[in-house]
């Protein structure tokens, strides 16, 4: 596991194929994708937090599919597919797209979800929110799926 701490703004990373990802899709953050907490693009899977600035969390890559944790614990759990045809995966932060980690891997299709706690942050400059990331191999592709909703609270 890689504990991931790191300053992204814009309310956003990204989980890449290294070599064959497009930051230029205008679809990109569609209005469904700021719901789900997570657009989807070739190559590309982004990641809407709460924190302007500091982020913490995991990430993971298991060698079989994993058990859904207990969803109580959690404010947000969404789905996604990622295809690697580079043989690595990086996390980037926005704007820069710079590079805060790097992981070797089979190319193929990968699962990946993405559970998130603490999302009612009061100050989104000093943060607070955590997301976990977890992914491994799977055989059938499928579009976006949301485990458990966050419905941010007024």
């Amino acid at each position: 596991m890689s504990k991931l701490d790191f300053y992204t703004s814009h309310h956003q990373f990204y989980i890449v194929d290294k070599d064959y990802f497009n930051l230029n899709d205008k679809d990109f953050w569609n209005e469904r994708a700021f719901l789900e907490r997570m657009p989807i693009s070739d190559g590309i899977i982004g990641i809407l937090t709460a924190s302007y600035g500091s982020i913490k969390g995991s990430f993971q890559i298991f060698n079989s599919p994993q058990a859904l944790d207990d969803t109580s614990n959690f404010d947000h759990i969404v789905d996604g597919c990622l295809t690697v045809r580079s043989g690595k995966i990086q996390i980037l932060d926005c704007p820069d797209s710079d590079v805060i980690d790097q992981f070797s891997v089979h190319n193929g299709l990968y699962f990946v979800r993405l559970y998130s706690t603490n999302l009612n942050i009061q100050d989104e400059d000093v943060g607070g929110d955590f997301h976990r990331i977890e992914l491994w191999p799977t055989d059938n592709p499928f579009n976006r799926k949301v485990i458990k909703q966050f419905n941010p609270q007024r």
